[in-house]
């Protein structure tokens, strides 16, 4: 979970500081590595936050996805 946890800090980094296309750069590999790292009974228990991320990044909206995955760092993957 750690290595998620940098992850999630590092992408929340650069879409904090305008570098978003190398925040949706990072992102995808961070997609994989949560779902593999979380078992079905996590997964079902963030499905709707991974939607919303899903939503976020389709929308391009930067500062909505780093507010859901501030909330994952914070509450999910702790």
């Amino acid at each position: 979970m750690s290595d998620l946890k940098r992850q999630v800090e590092d992408i929340v980094y650069y879409l904090r500081t305008g570098e978003v296309a190398y925040a949706y750069h990072l992102y995808p590999a961070f997609l994989a590595s949560l779902i593999s790292a979380l078992s079905d009974e996590q997964m079902l228990s963030i499905h709707p936050l991974l939607n919303e991320m899903l939503t976020a990044q389709a929308q391009q909206n930067s500062v909505w996805l780093a507010d859901l995955l501030e909330y994952m760092l914070f509450e999910q993957l702790t």
